[in-house]
């Protein structure tokens, strides 16, 4: 090999050592894992069901108390019993909060009917639906709107197909209604 080649064969190892040895300088170094943990919401969500106007989910500041719960979801039916309720209770997220029914009623319903007479909900007016405990303007025109759509009411039970009628607002309003003309 000629002396000008064995240079230039040099000089390239040496370049690219040099580039090897830079490349490996230079590398980046990786850190550990960071975790970063969620900032605290400040909202919950809690469900409250039972003897109230609107059972439900609903989204509640956070440090809320069962009072606050019971609010949210349109307040106490007039079937609660709330003897074993501390209204003062923090909650948490994803807490159940159930308000009993009372056993016995606070008047005899076939009194009532037979003062008043029942509320055929085929036929009832918002302003009659609206009378009913536990059933506002929102729900009498929702009663008559799903009426109107979807045919005639067969039986009581059916008011549970009407958004915002839950199974604790039928139980309610269930003695004061008929179907029947």
């Amino acid at each position: 090999m000629k002396s000008w080649q064995s240079i230039l064969l040099g000089v390239l190892f040496g370049l690219l050592a040099a580039g090897l040895v830079l490349l490996v300088a230079t590398r980046p170094v990786q850190s550990g894992i960071t975790i970063l943990h969620p900032t605290e919401s400040s909202t919950i969500t809690v469900h409250v069901d039972g003897a109230v106007i609107d059972p439900g989910l609903y989204k509640i500041p956070l440090g809320s108390r069962i009072d606050d719960a019971i609010d949210a979801a349109g307040g106490l039916s007039a079937s609660a019993d709330t003897t074993s309720v501390n209204f003062a209770a923090v909650i948490s997220d994803g807490e159940k909060i159930l308000i009993p029914l009372r056993t016995t009623p606070t008047s005899e319903p076939e009194l009532v009917a037979s003062v008043v007479g029942l509320v055929n909900v085929n036929t009832a007016s918002i302003e009659e639906l609206d009378a009913l405990p536990g059933i506002g303007p929102a729900k009498a025109a929702a009663i008559v709107n799903y009426r109107q759509t979807y045919g005639l009411f067969t039986e009581v039970s059916d008011l549970l197909y009407v958004p915002g009628i839950g199974q604790s607002i039928l139980d309610t309003i269930y003695d004061y209604v008929t179907v029947n003309p």
